[in-house]
């Protein structure tokens, strides 16, 4: 099954062959669209391997998240009142 990812930032560095990535414009996101109708596309996902797949997906994502300095590891969030 593939999945898309509408995203601005950067792609991740190890992703399976079934992720298509595409940035947040109308354009885009149609052509990702029919990527993943295309029939070519889905006949080759029945050979997709998750890069994940042999255990230790947790300590490789970290690994892959400490290691790009890129990233804020402190979420802000905002205290929402309702009326």
């Amino acid at each position: 099954m593939p999945l898309l990812i509408l995203a601005i930032d950067k792609r991740a560095e190890t992703q399976a062959k079934s992720i298509v990535n595409c940035n947040c414009n109308i354009k885009d996101i149609n052509k990702a669209f029919e990527k993943v109708k295309d029939l070519e596309f889905k006949e080759s996902l029945k050979q997709v391997i998750n890069p994940y797949n042999n255990g230790g997906a947790a300590s490789k994502i970290l690994r892959v998240i400490k290691s790009n300095k890129n990233i804020n590891s402190i979420k802000k969030f905002n205290n929402l009142t309702w009326n």
